[in-house]
């Protein structure tokens, strides 16, 4: 049950250090959600989160920094342009063969044990926030 919160705390952490240009991710809840659903729909794909993590990962990420229900993320999604826009991001990423590859080595890399759990509930290092 660790191993599966601490994969989860690692996705979450994932979804904005595959971008390039950061700082619009972390100011727009739109392009957050946009980046959510473009990782968590590759690590899907590749089998590395079922559908009820992929959702509960998203969320999660909103609420933790946009403070956003899952109704309101849902919302964001209905607007026109999103999914077209999620999947250029997956394109500009590199693809999802890509996007998964970097998400299984960064969950690879992890700490284990304690030391792991430690940053469980701050995970800004996985952010590249520095």
């Amino acid at each position: 049950m660790k191993k599966y919160l601490k994969l989860s705390f690692t996705a979450i952490g994932i979804f904005t250090s595959l971008l390039i240009q950061k700082v619009d991710a972390y100011t727009s809840p739109y392009n957050s959600a946009k980046v959510a659903y473009a990782i968590n729909f590759c690590a899907n794909e590749y089998g590395i989160f079922n559908d009820a993590e992929s959702f509960n990962n998203i969320n999660r990420y909103m609420k933790n920094n946009h403070n956003m229900e899952p109704w309101q993320v849902y919302n964001l999604t209905q607007r026109k342009g999103f999914w077209k826009e999620t999947y250029a991001i997956v394109t500009k990423m590199g693809g999802c063969k890509k996007i998964a590859q970097d998400l299984q080595d960064r969950i690879n890399a992890q700490a284990r044990g304690f030391s792991g759990l430690k940053d469980s509930l701050n995970n800004d290092y996985l952010y590249k926030l520095d």
